[in-house]
């Protein structure tokens, strides 16, 4: 599973309040979320990890699923953590309307 991260918490909120969130892989197989409530709390969050594995996505927290990719960054890792954590957040996805 995905377990909430703590190293953001002076600017990270509960996903109830959150508009965006970064999933990170920190070790292997090892993911965590951080959720915030804006968007520059996020990049400044997101931009402070050059050497982590992480994607950002747009939150809709009435829905309490992410929606959509909006950054990726592989970190010190070869490539290969950005697929899982892709792969995990696939289940926290909001379904795509246009496939029905």
């Amino acid at each position: 599973g995905v377990r909430r991260g703590r190293a953001a918490d002076w600017c990270a909120t509960s996903l109830s309040k959150a508009e965006q969130v970064i999933i990170t892989e920190e070790g292997w197989s090892r993911f965590f979320y951080y959720a915030f409530a804006n968007m520059d709390d996020a990049m400044e969050v997101f931009q402070a990890w050059p050497h982590t594995a992480r994607v950002l996505y747009s939150f809709d927290a009435s829905a309490g699923c992410l929606v959509q990719e909006l950054e990726a960054d592989a970190g010190a890792s070869v490539g290969w953590s950005l697929n899982n954590i892709r792969g995990r957040a696939e289940a926290l996805m909001l379904p795509d309307e246009s496939e029905n």
